[in-house]
């Protein structure tokens, strides 16, 4: 540890990028003088040393040691030196005082040694204070040793050196950070590339739906004329003992004589008791067999109407299982057939298919979810119309129910409509005073979007509202924004099939009792699903049929009785080539071995724009052919009656007569087709003839004879 040998020499070589402690082998130190560090070089003990100038130059001068013997490191050339040195000159030897010394006793002995004359002193001068002691400090405070072993000068180094565990490790976040960054934007365009390609198909589908509305518009007529032809009605009940109703259509006035809200929820009284007395017990019997054995029922029984009549009705329906409430829910049609039930045929008319009201399902439920997350007591979702006209589609939390309507001018929609996305966080009523609905509620705050058909016209808004202000840090503006686009693509989708949704909703009221079957197929054929019903017609439970390939269960055998190849099914052509189909009269076989006719549809299943698959939708079409051989005998039986027969449209022209009224009018049909029924009618008819046709105007019906 003396300062006068090693540490000069450490100082050099830290500066050269050497640590002694680390990159020389071994380390000696001598503790018997510096003459012997100097006979360990020369003799090759060490490889190198350090000593005193001083001495080197004695040595050199007694002879005892050859210079040229030794190469200086770092040498330089300084004043007063023969020889070179290898460090900078520091102050000769100095004195210290130990810890366990005295103040007083080191204040005396510094006193005596500076006091001390040059002769007590031999062949040194004397002893005093350094002119310049800086070199020494600085030396140790490099080295950091004793007293500047804690120095507290912060350096870029000291930094490295002592926090680099921690530097590396904010480092290595930093760079985590970075990448997840990356990652997450990769993310996030992907998801926005699918957004895109959704709203592409949906485009596509919308155009495709355009293309149909004539098609549609001539279905409707004809459905119409069907549907006006056929009285009765659909229903949702309880399966208990009153079948007490859940939801009966209009066509319950025609047919029993009372209102539906008479009938619903046992308001008036319960169905039950509409049921013949002697019926009663009959009709539940045959409702509890058929569901124990999960089929459809069809029943024939007496009802009494409104005004004391009774009638002969024909019902099919299903069981859908236990409601929450604990009680089946039973769906169903219920039609009046008094006149067929004094013939030996009945009339049956049943037609296949479904409706999906998709986009009002997806209104209903935006709303509540959008209510759900503001924390607001409104939400809406409304549509223009017409100009200046505003109607709602779904509204949750409304106390006046979802067909308000109400015009623009003086409401916060108008606001919305021409100029965008509006937020009143409060002061609703001061702000829109001649609005009585939204002062009648207390509406306080408010905040909606307006909705754009694809040519960027408004066609409606989306909206919530509350009784107090509304939250400015939720992220309302954020989540209107996202749901607007696909409130506005459900829009524009749901007005495009205005036609299509009121034909498909009639059909899905007349016919939800009618059993379909629907199941999907992964690439290789095999069922992912299927439900009751088309487990139910081909024998089996769904349990049993999920992983069996459907081809080689259902569809292995055309009509012709030849093996059906798999590879020429229009389901595995919908998973090669991605086109759906639809198929009439084809064969499906069921468990037991028979087969049964069937008319099925099927399209591919894509996920993230891949086909994965195919969904079948079928039915067994028997009743419909035992159904079409009915209508054909009783399309027959209008040809042959004796009743002359003629049909107009609204405006009274004439569509079709039959044989009879020809042989008692005297007009063969050729001639009538086309013509007004006023044209035929006599002159002697006057009056009477009127009066038949205003009523039959203003009620719908007319009954009488005329001469």
């Amino acid at each position: 540890d003396a300062f006068g040998g090693f540490r000069m020499a450490w100082r050099e070589l830290a500066r050269a990028g050497v640590d002694p402690f680390r990159d020389i082998e071994r380390l000696s130190f001598s503790n018997t003088g510096q003459a012997p560090i100097l006979d360990a070089v020369r003799t090759g003990v060490v490889d190198a040393g350090t000593w005193s100038s001083y001495v080197f130059e004695d040595m050199a001068q007694e002879g005892k040691i050859d210079p040229a013997q030794f190469r200086i490191l770092n040498a330089r050339r300084v004043a007063d030196h023969a020889y070179p040195i290898s460090t900078p000159l520091y102050p000769e030897w100095s004195i210290a005082k130990l810890r366990h010394t005295t103040e007083d006793f080191a204040s005396d002995v510094s006193v005596a040694l500076l006091s001390m004359p040059p002769a007590a002193l031999g062949s040194l001068h004397g002893w005093t204070v350094p002119v310049d002691y800086r070199p020494v400090h600085t030396l140790l405070q490099e080295l950091q040793v004793s007293p500047y072993q804690n120095d507290d000068t912060v350096t870029w180094a000291k930094i490295v050196r002592h926090y680099w565990p921690w530097l590396l490790a904010f480092a290595l976040v930093l760079l985590i950070t970075i990448g997840l960054n990356v990652w997450i934007r990769r993310i996030m365009a992907a998801r926005a590339a699918e957004l895109d390609s959704s709203n592409r198909s949906l485009q596509a589908e919308i155009r495709a739906h355009k293309e149909t509305e004539s098609v549609l518009r001539e279905s409707q007529r004809l459905f119409s004329t069907l549907v006006s032809n056929l009285p009765g009605m659909v229903y949702r009940s309880s399966d208990d003992p009153s079948r007490t109703m859940l939801f009966i259509s209009e066509g319950v006035k025609a047919l029993t004589g009372y209102h539906n809200d008479e009938l619903v929820g046992n308001r008036r009284l319960a169905y039950t008791h509409l049921i013949h007395p002697d019926d009663r017990e009959r009709v539940r019997e045959e409702i509890r067999t058929s569901i124990q054995e999960g089929r459809a029922f069809q029943l024939v029984y007496r009802i009494v109407t409104a005004s004391g009549d009774e009638r002969w009705v024909w019902e099919q329906g299903r069981s859908l299982g236990e409601a929450e409430h604990g009680n089946g829910v039973l769906e169903g049609y219920i039609t009046d057939i008094t006149a067929l039930k004094h013939s030996e045929a009945a009339l049956r008319s049943i037609v296949h298919g479904t409706a999906s009201v998709v986009g009002d399902k997806f209104f209903q439920v935006l709303v509540r979810e959008l209510a759900g997350v503001l924390r607001v007591r409104w939400a809406f979702v409304f549509e223009l119309y017409a100009p200046g006209r505003m109607r709602a589609i779904a509204l949750w939390e409304d106390d006046d129910g979802i067909n308000r309507e109400f015009d623009l001018k003086g409401t916060p929609a108008e606001n919305v409509i021409n100029s965008g996305l509006v937020y009143y966080p409060r002061d609703m009523a001061r702000l829109f005073p001649h609005d009585a609905w939204l002062q009648e509620h207390h509406v306080e705050s408010y905040l909606a979007i307006p909705l754009f058909d694809f040519s960027g016209a408004a066609i409606g808004h989306l909206g919530v509202m509350h009784d107090g202000p509304m939250q400015e840090d939720l992220p309302a503006r954020t989540l209107l924004q996202v749901f607007a686009a696909r409130a506005s693509a459900e829009l524009e989708r749901k007005r495009v099939e205005q036609d299509k949704y009121r034909l498909t909703n009639h059909l899905r009221l007349l016919l939800d009792a009618t059993d379909e079957g629907i199941y999907g197929v992964d690439l290789e054929g095999r069922c992912t699903f299927i439900n009751r019903a088309a487990a139910r017609m081909i024998g089996h439970t769904p349990v049993n049929v999920l992983g069996k390939q459907m081809h080689n269960l259902l569809h292995h055998t055309n009509i012709s009785g030849a093996a059906y190849p798999v590879a020429d099914s229009p389901i595995t052509a919908a998973i090669t080539s991605g086109v759906g189909a639809r198929v009439e009269d084809d064969l499906f076989w069921r468990r037991d071995g028979v087969s049964f006719p069937v008319d099925y549809a099927t399209y591919p299943i894509r996920e993230n724009g891949h086909i994965t698959g195919a969904v079948v939708i079928f039915s067994d079409t028997s009743q419909r052919h035992e159904a079409e051989a009915q209508l054909r005998k009783h399309a027959a039986a209008v040809e042959q009656s004796t009743t002359a027969v003629m049909i107009t449209d609204v405006n009274g022209n004439i569509e079709y007569v039959n044989p009879r009224f020809s042989q008692l009018s005297g007009y063969s049909a050729r001639e009538v087709l086309g013509r007004n029924r006023d044209a035929l009618r006599s002159e002697g008819l006057g009056i009477q003839y009127e009066l038949s046709q205003r009523k039959l105007r203003d009620h719908g019906e007319w009954r009488g004879e005329l001469e």
